[in-house]
């Protein structure tokens, strides 16, 4: 018994603690990226390791396309989405909601994209048929719902549909947040 408790003494200096995320918090790592690209940093008490209880369509996966546990939600926006998908009454699949600094780089997003707020999100497909699959008389219906959604929220939301693969969507006025 002596011995293993030894061992375990031992051993704890070994121990990569920031792989066990219950016992370490990683948005001091996400902050300093946010640092590290002249970005507005977020509050630490922004972050969530779960949102999905709030929406009644999205879960956590959806919403975190980051390279951590932890990740930003933007209240507002992900009610207006869980509401354009009432509206849309299909279901709806998005891809890079949230991005941390680091991801959002390599991914080719804009130095200040509103991804690395939790502001935005790509839909790839509505009803189970693709963005880039869908005919223009499809891809206007859905743009009717998201102004519909819009308005009826009193929100400014801005779109991209020029993307092959993707609906962009996010909260607008977006760019005076990361100033």
């Amino acid at each position: 018994m002596c011995k293993k408790v030894l061992i375990l003494v031992l051993a704890i200096p070994l121990i990569d603690f920031s792989k066990l995320p219950f016992l370490y918090a990683q948005t001091d790592d996400i902050v300093q990226e946010y640092t590290d690209h002249n970005i507005k940093e977020p509050a630490e008490s922004d972050f969530v390791t779960t949102y999905e209880d709030e929406l009644d369509y999205f879960n956590d996966s959806e919403l975190n396309k980051g390279e951590y546990e932890e990740f930003l939600v933007n209240e507002e926006f992900w009610d207006y989405m869980d509401n354009l998908r009432t509206v849309l009454n299909e279901p709806m699949a998005v891809s890079s909601t949230y991005r941390n600094p680091e991801k959002n780089e390599a991914e080719g997003g804009t130095w200040n994209s509103i991804h690395q707020y939790g502001g935005a999100s790509d839909v790839t497909s509505v009803g189970g048929f693709a963005w880039s699959e869908m005919d223009s008389a499809d891809k206007e219906d859905i743009l009717w719902a998201v102004n519909y959604t819009a308005d009826l929220m009193g929100l400014d939301i801005d779109v991209d549909p020029n993307y092959d693969n993707h609906l962009h969507i996010e909260l607008g006025d977006y760019c005076d947040y990361p100033d």
